[in-house]
């Protein structure tokens, strides 16, 4: 019965939380964290930012939509929110595309993003 109730007290292969100092003693046995569950959040800051985009994504077209009817008034007064997020997103391709060309002529064929990336 002693040896159960050992086993299930025992600390081997377990991971300290991170408020807690990095060696914990237990029997004459040192625990030691692995990992620092803050510094495991910040490498995966990328992706929890992009889950969370995913999830939440609604309110930042919602947002588009709403600038572009503020700004444009009574020209798309007219327009479902589906056909001006449409007409959004085409016009975004088309700046992208244009701001790419341009960026190519003024930095031999490369765009800024890439000459970033290099240096």
């Amino acid at each position: 019965m002693a040896q159960a109730q050992a086993q299930l007290f025992s600390f081997n292969g377990l991971i300290a939380p991170a408020f807690i100092s990095t060696n914990i003693r237990t029997d004459q046995k040192v625990v030691q964290q692995k990992k620092s569950v803050i510094n495991e959040l910040f490498e995966n800051k990328a992706t929890l930012e992009s889950a969370l985009n995913n999830l939440f994504i609604g309110s930042k077209e919602e947002n588009q939509i709403q600038l572009a009817r503020k700004v444009l008034g009574e020209a798309v007064s007219a327009l479902s929110d589906e056909e001006l997020k449409t007409y959004i997103t085409e016009f975004q391709s088309l700046l992208d595309s244009w701001l790419d060309n341009f960026e190519k002529q003024l930095f031999e064929n490369k765009t800024l993003k890439q000459l970033l990336k290099e240096g």
